[in-house]
């Protein structure tokens, strides 16, 4: 990402950012709110344009336009009314993969269950399913774990760990420790700059002071 900026009218968000993304790499964007977290996101996954700059990957040997890019949302993108199932299959691409899919994110014995009638958490395990089946190479994740309970945020976290492992990048806005603490690089939002976090922050405390 090369000297990238955005603006919403008169309102500049982020000015003159500039980092890179490697295979397999975890990386943890942390800012106050309105900082520009989810703005970055959506310029990162496509969904938006900057004003000015270039967005490649992998030591800009993959523009953006060639990159397979999975984008979950803070909000919920799941059809409350239909089954899991149903939700997962106006997703795939591949319509035979669908019980692979069901399978690897543990969801075949609910799989009939409207999303309606499941957990907030469980909602977001079949979300990630939803934009991860199509097997991308990057995967860009808007808060996955806000309001969850500590046993999906664990759930979710380890999802995350094991797609990393399978050597897909992955970027997320996260203000949760443990997510902060698990990524391979940290990056921080503040004044419409981005900047790399040298050392770990070791408790809530130190990202306050951070981020205030």
């Amino acid at each position: 990402m090369k000297i990238l900026s955005k603006s919403f009218g008169k309102k500049l968000i982020l000015e003159n950012i500039s980092f890179s993304v490697s295979e397999s790499e975890k990386i943890a964007i942390i800012g106050r709110n309105g900082a520009g977290k989810t703005t970055l996101l959506k310029i990162m996954a496509g969904i938006q344009k900057a004003d000015k700059g270039e967005v490649s990957y992998f030591n800009d040997k993959i523009d953006l336009s060639e990159l397979k890019i999975a984008f979950l949302p803070q909000s919920n993108p799941l059809i409350q009314d239909l089954s899991i199932r149903d939700n997962v299959w106006l997703w795939n691409e591949n319509r035979d993969s669908i019980d692979e899919i069901l399978k690897k994110f543990d969801l075949q014995n609910i799989s009939d269950e409207k999303v309606k009638k499941i957990s907030g958490g469980m909602q977001r395990r079949v979300a990630i399913a939803c934009v991860m089946q199509n097997k991308p190479r990057v995967l860009i994740l808007d808060e996955p774990t806000a309001s969850l309970d500590m046993v999906y945020k664990k759930e979710i976290r380890e999802i995350i760990e094991s797609f990393s492992k399978e050597g897909v990048s992955v970027i997320y806005s996260t203000h949760d420790l443990e997510e902060i603490a698990m990524a391979d690089k940290i990056m921080l939002i503040k004044n419409r700059t981005l900047n790399i976090v040298d050392e770990l922050p070791k408790d809530l405390r130190t990202i306050y002071k951070l981020i205030e």
